[in-house]
């Protein structure tokens, strides 16, 4: 009887909307998924600005990040890529391939047990040059099988003060232009075997008919962020500029 009467009472309780506070003797508690931490500090990396770094979060499997190009006027934002990485850093150089101000967002995700974080702010942005964009898009330009500035050296039929060929090139490579290794960034004459050494250079690095001037050292390798042997001052991207920064330009079309 005492059955029946406690099965009236709980059918009186739920046809009057209340929720029961027990389910089979026992509480129930019903658990949403914890949301990972929004990653903090968001930024650049200091020696390179390519390089987008933030925090660690706890729990995180992986990352996914978002890459922004801002408009002329800092209005909008265009999407240029995405990727999703297990480190709490990603280098968006082969991305960054034209002037103008980049950001990111990120955002951690989680595995099964826990939820993904909800995306961080924009990053502060970072300014990309013509001459550095052009370093970033060497597609067509690099090659990799030869052997640049910076090794044991031979001397080429005329080779000049000014020029020196690296050992290891192909003459059936005829690749020139701007190259990069582990060591730096040099520059391969259109004859496909020299390069500049102790020497500056006017180059057209920038497509619209605007040319930097650099400074390739005795290596052969350009030199960035110092003051050359002649007392000159170069950026980061190896651009001769005036110690207040400006860029020194020439019209070469």
């Amino acid at each position: 009887m005492r059955k029946h009467a406690s099965l009236i009472l709980a059918a009186m309780a739920l046809s009057l909307g209340a929720a029961p506070a027990v389910f089979c003797g026992e509480p129930m508690a019903v658990y949403a998924a914890a949301r990972l931490d929004v990653p903090d500090n968001t930024g650049w990396d200091d020696d390179n600005e390519c390089i987008a770094i933030w925090d660690e979060v706890e729990g995180a499997k992986q990352y996914e990040v978002y890459l922004y190009k801002e408009s002329e006027d800092s209005d909008s934002r265009s999407k240029i890529a995405e990727v999703k990485v297990k480190k709490n850093k990603y280098n968006f150089k082969k991305k960054m391939t034209s002037e103008g101000d980049y950001s990111f967002r990120v955002r951690a995700l989680a595995g099964k047990s826990s939820g993904d974080s909800a995306w961080s702010d924009y990053s502060e942005s970072t300014w990309i040059s013509s001459s550095r964009a052009t370093f970033n898009d060497t597609k067509g330009n690099k090659d990799t099988s030869a052997t640049g500035p910076g090794v044991t050296k031979k001397e080429e039929g005329g080779a000049t003060s000014d020029t020196d060929s690296g050992t290891g090139l192909s003459v059936s490579s005829f690749i020139y232009g701007w190259q990069n290794d582990a060591n730096g960034w040099w520059w391969k004459n259109d004859d496909g075997m020299s390069y500049p050494v102790n020497c500056w250079r006017w180059l057209d690095g920038n497509r619209d008919g605007v040319a930097e001037c650099y400074y390739f050292g005795g290596n052969g390798y350009m030199l960035s962020d110092t003051v050359t042997p002649d007392g000159y001052h170069v950026n980061r991207d190896g651009a001769w500029v005036e110690p207040d920064g400006l860029v020194h330009t020439m019209q070469s079309k």
